[in-house]
């Protein structure tokens, strides 16, 4: 092999190190950092968690209709969701605020996440993946 085509790959090695790193550790929101309380265990893509303390920070655009969020629950990182973005039907209706609908078998489920500070209102909605799909922090690592 070449002295350029080591060199090329180390420096694709590098990157791609530094790219996994960002998404392993904990990010640093650019967006809106929601924290409530949730006094009930909960489900999020199939899987469910304890009741405690739940944030969403998210980390910025995925693409021009979704957001990439990251959850975590207490001090642990749940992992990585997507977000649709919309506009919310009227700005003084909501506050930043997290949503929930409830499953068939009648426990929470989080459905989105509302932020009322950008004027126009914006909602984000998450869609549910099945556990096999959905992006976790461990499989990150």
């Amino acid at each position: 092999m070449g002295k350029k085509r080591k060199a090329f790959n180390l420096v694709l090695g590098v990157a791609l190190l530094a790219w996994l790193s960002a998404w392993a550790a904990p990010a640093a929101a650019i967006g809106p950092n929601l924290e409530i309380q949730v006094d009930e265990p909960f489900e999020v893509n199939g899987e469910m968690y304890p009741a405690g303390t739940l944030q969403v920070r998210s980390l910025g655009d995925f693409s021009p209709t979704q957001n990439i969020n990251e959850l975590w629950l207490d001090d642990h990182c749940l992992g990585y969701l997507l977000a649709r973005r919309g506009v919310a039907e009227s700005a003084e209706k909501f506050t930043d605020s997290m949503f929930f609908t409830r499953s068939p078998e009648g426990h929470l489920v989080l459905a989105g996440y509302t932020v009322a500070d950008s004027g126009a209102g914006e909602l984000f909605r998450y869609q549910q993946q099945p556990r096999e799909t959905a992006i976790t922090a461990a499989s990150l690592r």
